[in-house]
């Protein structure tokens, strides 16, 4: 078992919580008492467009334990999904812990930041219902996402439904604080928004290093707790770098096409004891950058694991069905959007939100997902390659399902497409003149059909398997096929991969072509077919063929 070392899960002794020679500038005012009631009014009457400095509302409360000191700029009608739904307003603002028990905030311990309009409380709008891209662009997010360090700003926003006949401003919304876990339903301060026709730039302050408050392990060292039944030990070898699989412009949301880049956590999970059946809870992991947790939840995002998996990393919330006693390694996907900038501060092991419970590492960047450790058992090695070219056990499925939603109508549609292919191995053919840095043009042929597709008003299949090739333990992607020459292939009935399947019943000769340059001259180790950000990936023997068979 690992020791935990001294300063860990706790603050450090003799550190002051609350840092305000951080963070004070002229930043929020902290009110010394708080009374039950307290009214703050904000002569708004007619006032839009962005406010004016020193405008808004600043409040402080206490939530369980964590000190907020915040201000709400104002308040902005944002449109809804459906044309045929409620008006959609949005409260804006910012929030930031001064004091608290754990290495980052709850989002169940934020502030409840209530609207009401003709004394009327107003509903929260639910999820999907009101528009809120351009907000998330913006650099705002839902207050319930407020996980972020001592002194770190979150802007926030909270979409409320806006009844009809409720006109703004000529009848006023009014706005409230209160503790979300006062069952009498407190308020403890009121005040009347401004109503904004721009977005207020947000008061980003520097937060708080992490090391003035809390110590860290250095990446490649280990961590020990019980949880119920399972007493979890691990280690953390650091983080890689890796792409962010981009999205078909058919399903392409706002969410989607968010820009920044994925990282991959990498370590090592066993349960400390005997092994243990079922897939019992393991630990959450995340990375704080710019003072925000980012991950932490097993969220998929689409970033390119497929490195990873050839070195025998799994995808933590899968794991095996069975955990060997000698453990697995694993990884975790974590993306971080382009409105972060910092670099990476810490990898968070459990829940750093609480008080003890947490576990906090180097982010150390590491340049490919290291060996497994010496010693381990077959289930957590290196997969195994399958073979090329044989039609009885080199075949494979892949299967995509997407689900849209497109104004006005509220009904979700959803297209199944489900792929049958054959892998026939590796040839070279001629790199294109123009293409001087190009090292070598290889291709990966095969075969594929469509066994099942529906839904959607489309005629052709939206996606087919990803094909790739593994290089020195990096994931190669495809190069667009005007970068080798082709022509051999299509004379012998072969058709670009991203064309084949069409109609849909076709079985159709495909290729793949990849130009790869002299920095890309390593041995080949793989072809790899499935999706790059799932567990779903095959691995086939990267075979030269003699001679090219007729598509």
């Amino acid at each position: 078992m690992h020791s935990v070392a001294k300063g860990e899960g706790m603050l450090k002794r003799g550190r002051p919580r609350v840092f305000r020679d951080h963070l004070r500038g002229d930043g929020f005012r902290r009110s010394a008492a708080l009374p039950a009631t307290l009214l703050f009014l904000v002569a708004c009457a007619g006032n839009t467009g962005a406010p004016p400095a020193g405008s808004g509302h600043s409040f402080g409360i206490d939530v369980q334990d964590t000190w907020w000191e915040g201000h709400v700029s104002g308040f902005v009608e944002i449109p809804p999904v459906s044309v045929d739904a409620p008006r959609c307003v949005a409260l804006l603002g910012e929030i930031r812990p001064m004091a608290m028990p754990g290495v980052v905030s709850s989002g169940l311990r934020v502030p409840r930041i209530g609207l009401a309009a003709a004394q009327i409380q107003l509903d929260e709008a639910a999820p999907g219902g009101c528009d809120v891209g351009y907000l998330d662009e913006a650099g705002y997010g839902p207050i319930r996402d407020a996980r972020v360090t001592v002194g770190t700003t979150y802007p926030f926003y909270r979409v409320f439904r806006l009844p009809s006949g409720i006109a703004t401003p000529r009848r006023p919304l009014v706005g409230s604080v209160a503790d979300p876990l006062d069952s009498a339903g407190r308020v403890v301060e009121s005040f009347e928004p401004l109503h904004l026709t721009s977005l207020p730039s947000p008061d980003l302050l520097p937060p708080v290093p992490i090391t003035e408050q809390h110590t860290m392990r250095p990446a490649g060292s280990g961590f020990a707790y019980p949880d119920g039944a399972t007493p979890w030990e691990g280690t953390i070898f650091g983080l890689v770098d890796t792409r962010r699989v981009p999205v078909p412009p058919l399903f392409t949301t706002r969410a989607s096409a968010r820009s920044g880049r994925c990282v991959l956590i990498l370590g090592w999970l066993w349960p400390g004891a005997t092994p243990v059946e079922g897939n019992p809870a393991k630990p959450r992991f995340g990375l704080i950058a710019d003072g925000r947790l980012l991950g932490s939840g097993g969220k998929l995002e689409r970033c390119d694991t497929t490195a990873a998996a050839f070195a025998g990393f799994r995808r933590n919330t899968e794991g095996p069905t069975t955990v060997i006693a000698d453990g697995y390694p694993f990884y975790e996907q974590i993306f971080i959007p382009e409105t972060i900038r910092g670099a990476p501060e810490a990898i968070t092991v459990r829940y750093p939100w609480s008080e003890n419970q947490w576990f906090l590492f180097e982010p150390s960047v590491l340049p490919h997902p290291p060996d497994p450790p010496a010693g381990t058992s077959d289930a957590a090695r290196p997969v195994l390659l399958l073979p090329a070219g044989d039609p009885a056990i080199s075949t494979f499925t892949s299967g995509f399902s997407f689900s849209r939603t497109q104004p006005p109508d509220t009904a979700t549609s959803i297209a199944i497409v489900e792929w049958e292919g054959l892998v026939r191995g590796l040839t070279t053919i001629p790199t294109t003149a123009e293409l001087g840095y190009t090292h070598r043009c290889l291709a990966v042929v095969g075969t594929l059909a469509v066994s099942r597709f529906e839904g959607f008003d489309l005629t052709t299949p939206p996606l087919r398997p990803d094909v790739g090739l593994m290089i020195d333990g990096r994931h190669v992607n495809p190069s667009p096929p005007q970068s080798c020459d082709t022509s051999r292939l299509q004379k012998l009935g072969y058709v670009w991969l991203e064309a084949a399947g069409n109609p849909a019943g076709s079985n159709d000769g495909f290729y793949q072509t990849f130009a790869l340059t002299d920095r890309q001259a390593g041995s080949i180790q793989a072809v790899t077919v499935g999706s790059p950000w799932f567990s779903d990936v095959r691995f086939y023997e990267p075979t030269i063929l003699a001679a090219i068979p007729a598509g």
